[in-house]
């Protein structure tokens, strides 16, 4: 039998802690005030968990104990071509990938999802794979887009469109007529 070693009182609820001799772990069953059970938990070694999920608010669980697949999910709700960047990175770079995807899906606060998405194909065209070649590729649409001009469809110093078509045709023109030229001079000399 289990031994009562110690007993606290801790927000209004009972905790009694039994100690199992046999393999030396503490148990901690936690009871109403009406003396009722409300859970057991045990220890475990040193570096493990076991608290139950039901026991913990959806909110404080970690990112990353929530698994890859939970991940994989929120880097596609940004787009398509983000969870297939995100996929391809976690089949690449294995476990080690996990740290780069936090950090992807930590962009979608400081760029807007188009920006996210059209760095992600181009990182997936030159197969790109890591969050620092990523960054600078979103630096560098940012920078870009504010300085992008717009081009001009007429200007008094650049002529029509037609014009250029025609210099092309009186080109071609005396070209061809060159190497006719030269072709009978070729044969005359023969």
């Amino acid at each position: 039998m289990a031994n009562v070693l110690n007993m606290a009182q801790i927000n209004a609820i009972q905790v009694l802690v039994d100690r199992g001799w046999s393999y030396r772990r503490i148990i901690v069953r936690i009871y109403s005030q009406a003396f009722q059970q409300i859970a057991v938990h045990a220890t475990v070694d040193p570096g493990r968990f076991s608290t139950k999920s039901g026991h913990i608010a959806p909110e404080k669980i970690n990112r990353v104990e929530k698994g890859v697949s939970s991940l994989l999910g929120d880097a596609a709700l940004i787009g398509t071509e983000s969870a297939l960047w995100a996929q391809t990175m976690i089949k690449r770079r294995g476990i080690q990938g996990i740290r780069v995807l936090q950090g992807f899906l930590s962009l979608s606060r400081k760029h807007e999802p188009e920006e996210i998405e059209r760095a992600c194909s181009l990182a997936l065209s030159h197969e790109v794979f890591r969050l620092k070649p990523l960054r600078r590729i979103l630096k560098n649409q940012s920078s870009n887009s504010g300085h992008q001009l717009a081009f001009l469809e007429t200007h008094e110093l650049i002529r029509d469109i037609n014009v250029y078509g025609e210099i092309a045709r009186k080109s071609l023109v005396e070209t061809s007529r060159c190497s006719k030229d030269d072709n009978k001079e070729e044969r005359e000399d023969e």
